[in-house]
C-alpha cells in the first residue's frame, strides 16, 4: 500500500464518521464540567471531615 492509497483509505474512513451536532457537544460538555465540580465538592468535604475527625482524635 503506498502513501496515495492510505491517504484516499483515510478520507474514505473519515467520511463515514457522524460527527455530533453542535447542540449534543455543548450538553455533554456541560455535563461533563457539573460533574467535574460536584466532585471537586464531595471530595473537599470528605477530606475536610476525615482530616478534622483525625485532627480531634490525636488531639491536635
Amino acid at each position: 500500500m503506498n502513501i496515495g492509497e492510505f491517504i484516499g483509505s483515510v478520507r474514505s474512513e473519515v467520511g463515514k464518521v457522524v460527527w455530533p451536532k453542535r447542540e449534543e457537544t455543548l450538553w455533554t460538555t456541560v455535563s461533563v464540567v457539573v460533574f467535574v465540580f460536584g466532585a471537586a465538592i464531595y471530595f473537599i468535604l470528605t477530606d475536610t471531615i476525615i482530616f478534622t475527625t483525625f485532627k480531634k482524635l490525636l488531639g491536635m
